[in-house]
């Protein structure tokens, strides 16, 4: 089944060659209603397949959805940190350092952001 729920299509080759047998047995009389047949068989395989790699490529995916949180966690960590090291560094007139610190804390910032 796929993420809706629909049965998913597949087709055998058995299933291609039970077709020919019963075109074989029944003659040409039938090869419409045969080929009609199987053709739909193929169709809603095909719609099958390409509804679920639609709907894969449109919802992001668990790894992609912890990213995101990840990404935000960060973010939301690196600005709490900055406001203690700007007020330790910063009353203690340590310029350099609290730029130092502040250049780390981005650098962690950059490295999650375009970590894949």
């Amino acid at each position: 089944m796929d993420a809706e729920g629909r049965r998913q299509e597949r087709i055998e080759p058995a299933e291609a060659e039970a077709v020919l047998a019963a075109r074989r047995e029944l003659g040409p009389e039938f090869d419409a209603e045969l080929v009609a047949g199987f053709a739909e068989r193929v169709e809603r395989a095909i719609e099958a397949r390409a509804g679920a790699a639609l709907a894969a490529r449109q919802s992001p995916g668990l790894a992609g959805r912890e990213r995101e949180i990840l990404q935000f966690v960060v973010t939301l960590v690196s600005v709490v940190a900055c406001v203690p090291v700007g007020i330790v560094l910063g009353l203690q007139g340590e310029l350099v350092a609290m730029l130092i610190a502040y250049a780390a804390i981005l650098g962690v910032n950059i490295v999650v952001r375009t970590r894949r």
